[in-house]
C-alpha cells in the first residue's frame, strides 16, 4: 500500500488532519485537526442539550408504568429534531473532512513524484 493511500484513509477514515500528519504536514494537520475537534465539541454538545432538554420534559411517573409511552415520546421528539436544518458546526465538521481527504491525496501524489524523481536521480 502506498503512502499517499495510507494517508488518505487515515484521513477518511480516522480523523480530518491524521493524513497530513502521516505525511508530515504538521501545520497544515494540525489545524484541520483542531478546527475538526471543535466543531465535533459543538456538534456532541448541541446533541446532549437537546437528549437533556428530553429528558427533562419525560414525565417520570408515566415512563416508570408505560415503557411504550417513553418510546413514542423519544420517537417523537427525535423526529423533530432530525427535520431541522444542518447546524453551522455539522457543516464545518463535513467541509474540513472533504478538504482533509482531498488535500491529503493531493499532498500524497505531490510527495510520491517527489520521492520518484529522487530514486531516479540517485541511480543516474
Amino acid at each position: 500500500m502506498s503512502k499517499t493511500t495510507k494517508a488518505v484513509l487515515l484521513s477518511a477514515l480516522v480523523f480530518p488532519g491524521s493524513g497530513h500528519l502521516y505525511l508530515r504536514k504538521y501545520i497544515p494537520g494540525l489545524v484541520l485537526f483542531l478546527c475538526s475537534l471543535l466543531a465535533a465539541y459543538f456538534v456532541f454538545s448541541s446533541a446532549w442539550t437537546e437528549a437533556l432538554e428530553i429528558v427533562d420534559k419525560i414525565d417520570i411517573n408515566d415512563a416508570m408504568t408505560n415503557p411504550n409511552a417513553l418510546a413514542d415520546y423519544v420517537a417523537a421528539e427525535s423526529s423533530a429534531a432530525t427535520t431541522s436544518s444542518w447546524s453551522f458546526s455539522e457543516i464545518v465538521f463535513l467541509v474540513s473532512w472533504v478538504i482533509g481527504i482531498i488535500d491529503t491525496y493531493r499532498l500524497g501524489r505531490i510527495q510520491g513524484e517527489i520521492d520518484a524523481g529522487s530514486s531516479t536521480d540517485d541511480m543516474a
